[in-house]
């Protein structure tokens, strides 16, 4: 009641309730929001102390509180101070203004408190729904990131099986071509050097006469199928390539290079062992077949040398010729001028099987190719063989 006078006396006019006790003060709090909680100390069944305790054990409503004593106390102050209220007024120095003063106060701390609160909550609410958008994103990153290790995984296999498939396929197409040279050189072959010797017996047998004239161009036009006949059988395979390997097929294909394109050819194996998986050592025989086709017909060369060398456990074949030149940059199936595989597409077929090709070439100053075919077994070095084919 001398609250409630000395509110009216300093013009402070609010509803107020009005509580006897602790367990009573307790059950309103919990009933309404208040704008401001006013207790003394001592209460019938406890003290101020005992009401906050309950409030604060109850997780209870924040309203600010200024406590009334007629204990002048400084450790009640204190204790009362660390349990949260507001303001703390004896009750010698309750006066209507103070009375007014602490109340204003005690409503703008809690309107303070309250603005806090609200405000934490509101930072909690963006933190979660800002963590819940990183989750969702990070969700969404993690999908992307195995949806393009998959595809990653999946064009690796795709260009494994482009490699297998390659391989397979020149590895086959060699052996059809070297079934049909092997035909046709048991069959064909053979057949025309018994006619060669049968004519040259007949030759011999018919002597001198008036028909003697007529052996000789029949016996140049079958030197020529024959040596025909040789040439076909060689640019359809190899047989050395498989009765005594890579280099000795090299070394016979640039004597055959020189043989029917005239241009001056030599060949240089350094003679260490130079292992090949057969798919590789055909693909790689073929290569450099086409790329001597290249140079007969664009690089307008008077010298070729074929080079056969391991450095670091790999084979490099080095084709260089001192022919007209091309730019690299512009070579592909068309402008390499290839009928065949193409530059382009040697290039593409190597890289398939794991090999490389390194072009060093400029307009005018000739050009040299070099193959590089990994190698199971460096090998070790033997002898250095240079042949310099001259065509007689």
């Amino acid at each position: 009641m001398a609250v409630r006078r000395a509110l009216e006396k300093a013009n402070v006019f609010a509803e107020i309730h009005e509580a006897p006790d602790v367990s009573t003060a307790f059950q309103l709090l919990r009933a309404r929001p208040l704008d401001c909680v006013i207790i003394d100390y001592m209460l019938p069944d406890g003290d101020g102390l005992d009401l906050l305790k309950a409030i604060a054990d109850s997780g209870g409503n924040a309203t600010p509180v200024v406590v009334l004593t007629g204990h002048g106390s400084a450790h009640v102050a204190v204790e009362f101070m660390k349990a949260g209220v507001a303001d703390y007024l004896p009750k010698s120095e309750l006066t209507p203004s103070r009375i007014a003063q602490a109340i204003r106060h005690a409503i703008r701390v809690g309107e303070a408190e309250s603005a806090v609160r609200r405000a934490h909550v509101e930072l909690e609410e963006k933190v979660r729904l800002r963590t819940a958008e990183l989750s969702a994103s990070n969700a969404r990153l993690q999908d992307e990131i195995e949806q393009r290790r998959s595809a990653h995984e999946k064009l690796i296999a795709f260009q494994e099986k482009l490699r297998s498939l390659a391989s397979q396929l020149a590895l086959a197409e060699e052996r059809e071509r070297q079934r049909i040279a092997t035909g046709i050189q048991d069959e064909i072959g053979q057949r025309l050097a018994l006619i060669k010797i049968r004519f040259r017996s007949l030759e011999v047998a018919s002597g001198p006469g008036p028909h003697a004239h007529q052996f000789e161009p029949i016996r140049q036009i079958l030197d020529e199928v024959i040596q025909n006949l040789r040439s076909l059988t060689f640019e359809l395979g190899s047989p050395i390539l498989y009765r005594f390997g890579l280099e000795a097929a090299l070394e016979q294909l640039a004597e055959q290079f020189e043989l029917d394109h005239g241009v001056h050819t030599t060949f240089e194996d350094a003679g260490r062992a130079k292992p090949l998986k057969e798919d590789l050592k055909v693909t790689v025989f073929q290569a450099v077949r086409e790329l001597l086709f290249n140079v007969a017909k664009h690089a307008r060369a008077s010298n070729v040398s074929l080079t056969v060398r391991l450095e670091d456990g790999a084979l490099c074949i080095r084709i260089a010729d001192d022919g007209v030149g091309f730019d690299p940059s512009g070579a592909d199936g068309a402008s390499a001028g290839s009928d065949g595989f193409g530059l382009f597409n040697v290039q593409k077929t190597l890289e398939y099987l794991g090999t490389r090709l390194q072009i060093d070439s400029s307009p005018g100053r000739g050009t040299s190719i070099t193959i590089i075919a990994p190698c199971a077994d460096g090998g070790e070095q033997k002898s250095i063989h240079r042949t310099a084919l001259s065509r007689s």
